[in-house]
């Protein structure tokens, strides 16, 4: 039996709130590192994120990455499959996914201690939060680890962030360069949840404070792991972009083509098993066909010699037998030759299906 919960009750809800907050308690916001904000001294540099394949919500696969600074060379890889027990609840993204991230840090921890990454970037918020509390923030106060939050699309915070369209139309007329920022400040409050940051895309990348680490901080680390390309670190390198739906507070793009490398590889992966097995059912069916070929060919040449009483058929009796077979074989081969053509056109389907899958 499933232990899956897709709506969790406003009591659940209000436990997990709660819990946030008393977590927050142990959030620290300035830095407390073993670099500085030239990121002098910063050897290595972590990746977390979960990915899940196409229509399947339940199964996934956590990744953490390890690569050096500042060549962004990977020295660790590792990647987890879990099951998942909640649905996508916007503000409670870290009970969902923050317990096989935190399996892949104890066992790095456990194996390699000495790569242990000195900053994560976290595919989500951090302070950007209704609670100043997201699954950047969630994670590095439970792993005791500086952490950043990093996300591709607004999250909104009723009273303080919430027109999605004035924030976009502000960023596309400020941001005109890499490195250019908009930081997001609260209406009610005037906090300072993070900022808008343009890396290489004209859509930027909303960066806040996750554990550990100062604002100015954490723009400074993510823009030196984007050298080329948006989000590189965690895109191409790490394979961890964006794979749920619009708007999340993991920040997901609205683009189709921005699902994630892993989530379109474990795809393929199922599809082209799929093609295999249909390619082996239809030389199984081929063969078939061939050996119902030779059980006639040898039947009608039996027949043909009209064999006595002795053990084998008159002439007449062969002919029978010959009719007889004539009429199975005739049936059996429409019916496999339609098994075959139904086969190869889903075999066609799937494989137009698999090598047209956007992986951009």
């Amino acid at each position: 039996m499933s232990l899956y919960d897709n709506d969790p009750s406003g009591e659940q809800r209000r436990i997990w709130s709660e819990e946030q907050l008393e977590l927050r308690k142990k959030h620290e916001l300035n830095d407390r590192l073993s670099f500085d904000i030239s990121l002098k001294g910063l050897k290595y540099i972590g990746g977390a994120d979960l990915s899940f394949p196409l229509n399947d919500h339940e199964n996934a696969v956590a990744c953490l990455i390890v690569m050096t600074m500042p060549d962004l060379q990977v020295v660790y890889k590792r990647f987890l499959e879990t099951k998942l027990y909640l649905p996508y609840i916007s503000g409670f993204l870290a009970f969902r996914e923050v317990n096989p991230l935190l399996t892949l840090l104890d066992q790095l921890k456990s194996e390699q201690p000495d790569l242990y990454p000195q900053i994560l970037l976290i595919d989500g918020n951090g302070l950007l939060h209704p609670r100043q509390f997201g699954i950047a923030c969630h994670l590095g106060v439970l792993a005791d680890t500086p952490t950043i939050g990093v996300a591709k699309n607004f999250l909104m915070i009723p009273d303080e962030l919430e027109s999605i369209t004035e924030m976009k139309n502000k960023w596309h007329a400020t941001l005109q360069a890499k490195g250019d920022r908009l930081d997001l400040v609260g209406k009610k409050n005037d906090m300072l949840y993070g900022t808008a940051l343009r890396t290489s895309s004209k859509n930027p990348l909303l960066v806040s404070q996750g554990h550990r680490v100062s604002l100015d901080l954490a723009v400074q680390v993510v823009l030196a792991t984007c050298p080329k390309h948006q989000y590189e670190f965690c895109g191409n390198q790490s394979k961890s972009r964006f794979s749920e739906k619009n708007g999340d507070e993991r920040g997901n793009s609205d683009d189709e083509s921005d699902r994630t490398q892993k989530e379109s590889d474990i795809w393929r992966a199922s599809e082209e098993s799929k093609i295999k097995q249909i390619e082996r059912s239809v030389v199984f069916k081929r063969d078939t066909v061939s050996l119902l070929t030779l059980l006639f060919s040898a039947k009608t040449e039996e027949s043909s010699h009209g064999r006595t009483n002795t053990g084998f058929t008159s002439s007449k009796e062969g002919s029978a037998v010959s009719a007889f077979l004539v009429k199975i074989f005739v049936i059996a081969t429409v019916i496999v030759n339609a098994a075959i053509i139904a086969t190869v056109i889903t075999a066609a389907a799937i494989s137009s299906l698999v090598w047209g899958f956007d992986t951009s």
